[in-house]
């Protein structure tokens, strides 16, 4: 006879939302888990046994672990110091703290993980209370919630529940729901550039369309084709937007576009991301800018893109995004992203791009090479393939 796990969702909008959010999207697959269902403010886990739950969670969890303490070591990612006020919660995680690393710390905490049956009454709490203050509780008021993942609290635009001109407000945690939040922050980190960090977060709506569908986890947590793997593997900044997502859209359209299957979960789920660009200069964590990754308006069209063209788009994005602030030269690939995005979604004409590519880009680039010709071969042959590809509906063989 199957139980249920009621896991309580904290706050809508809340970053602490959006990390259960990730890590109930990597853990829905599990073996004891026969159906997840929203409801209201739970996530509803119909499991074989909770104590079947629990163990396939504790397993998880220090999976998890694993591969983020593999990406640590391999320079993959990069680590950064915790905040001096988040030290007290983790030293209260660990017998002793080694380091001040904030990932080497959660990694440990991970593969340690051992939650007990208790642990998951626990998760069935969140509440909100204080006249003066908000405060939200989740499971217990024992430790604080690190700031590196609090940041609405600093940023009027985005926090919960009234911004800046609200009341303050913080959040306390018990040690299973720290446990399951670090693992999310795990997941959702995709890397550290200079003095930001990059969460990406799956959405609501998507974790719905997922959940219906155990072979659509792939979509996004593949250990290759994964919207997240990519992001992680493929280490850029996302930032200016529009070249960002055309960079990471034609890198995973280069990837699934011979996996039939998970080419059909991505028409079929239609993935979207939110990517939160964090500033962490000073005392406080910021958020710089929030932005949306969705590949599906121009899926169908990059589709019918040959992969080299792929890697064209994917080049000039990138280089404008590893141009940016360098004047004009920044400028000309920063109109060409445009263009380009432009024709993709249907509001914009291929010729247009091609044009401009080769006039722009194609002209400033062979003016800096040895064999010009061969550069301004490179550019011909490629926007010929992305015009009659767009225009005519060539469709690609490659």
């Amino acid at each position: 006879m199957n139980e249920t796990v009621k896991i309580a969702l904290p706050p809508q909008g809340s970053v602490i939302r959006k990390l259960l959010i990730n890590l109930m999207t990597y853990i829905y697959t599990i073996d004891s888990i026969r159906d997840v269902e929203l409801e209201g403010n739970y996530i509803k886990l119909h499991v074989t046994s909770r104590k079947d739950f629990l163990t396939d969670l504790n397993s998880s969890l220090r999976d998890i672990g694993e591969i983020v303490g593999k990406d640590l070591e391999n320079n993959k990612i990069r680590d950064f110091k915790i905040h001096l006020n988040d030290r007290r919660s983790f030293k209260s995680m660990l017998n002793n703290m080694a380091t001040d690393y904030l990932f080497t710390n959660i990694v440990r905490i991970l593969r340690e993980a051992n939650l007990s049956l208790e642990s998951l009454n626990e998760l069935e709490i969140a509440k909100s209370n204080g006249k003066g203050r908000i405060r939200i509780v989740l499971g217990s008021d024992r430790l604080a919630l690190p700031l590196e993942v609090f940041y609405e609290r600093y940023q009027s635009r985005y926090e919960f529940p009234k911004g800046r001109g609200g009341k303050p407000f913080d959040v306390r945690l018990s040690p299973a729901w720290f446990t399951i939040l670090m693992a999310g922050l795990a997941l959702s980190y995709i890397n550290s550039f200079g003095a930001e960090y990059v969460l990406a977060f799956v959405t609501e709506d998507t974790f719905a369309r997922v959940v219906r569908d155990p072979t659509a986890r792939a979509v996004i947590y593949g250990s290759r084709y994964g919207i997240l793997s990519i992001l992680r593997d493929r280490n850029v900044p996302p930032r200016p937007h529009i070249p960002f997502v055309l960079y990471i859209s034609s890198e995973i359209v280069k990837e699934v576009r011979d996996n039939v299957e998970l080419l059909k979960e991505l028409i079929n789920i239609k993935p979207t991301l939110e990517i939160d660009r964090v500033n962490r200069t000073g005392k406080s964590f910021t958020l710089q800018e929030r932005l949306s990754l969705d590949v599906s308006p121009f899926l169908e069209k990059m589709l019918k893109l040959d992969t080299d063209v792929l890697e064209w788009i994917s080049r000039n994005a990138r280089k404008c995004i590893y141009s940016l602030g360098t004047g004009a030269v920044y400028g000309k690939y920063v109109t060409l992203s445009n263009k380009i995005y432009e024709a993709l979604i249907g509001v914009g004409d291929p010729e247009e791009a091609a044009i401009y590519a080769m006039r722009s880009i194609a002209e400033y680039e062979a003016e800096k090479a040895t064999d010009f010709r061969k550069v301004l071969r490179y550019h011909s042959s490629k926007v010929k393939k992305f015009v009659k590809a767009l225009k005519y509906g060539h469709e690609s063989v490659s």
